[in-house]
């Protein structure tokens, strides 16, 4: 199974990279990100075409939660980088 990694200052998490879920969290701190299920790596790879993830900041990718909920990436810090929002 590929994987890839998801950091941010709240700690790392590990998704599949078929799907996105969450296999792993470790947590620096509060653990923030405990909710976090699943990454949209679909709207990831729309706007990093031919990319391969590996590292990816949480500002630049969308997730859901355990309770269904949504956050899109930021879409300012995604332009900055050179992204498309």
């Amino acid at each position: 199974m590929t994987t890839f990694t998801v950091y941010g200052s709240h700690g790392d998490l590990v998704a599949t990279s078929a799907s996105g879920r969450v296999l792993e969290y470790a947590a620096i701190g509060d653990g923030e990100y405990s909710a976090i299920a699943f990454f949209n790596i679909a709207e990831w790879r729309q706007a990093y075409p031919g990319e391969v993830p590996g590292h990816i900041d949480i500002l630049d990718i969308g997730y859901w939660t355990e309770e269904g909920e949504y956050a899109p990436p930021v879409g300012d810090w995604r332009k900055d980088k050179g992204g498309f929002a």
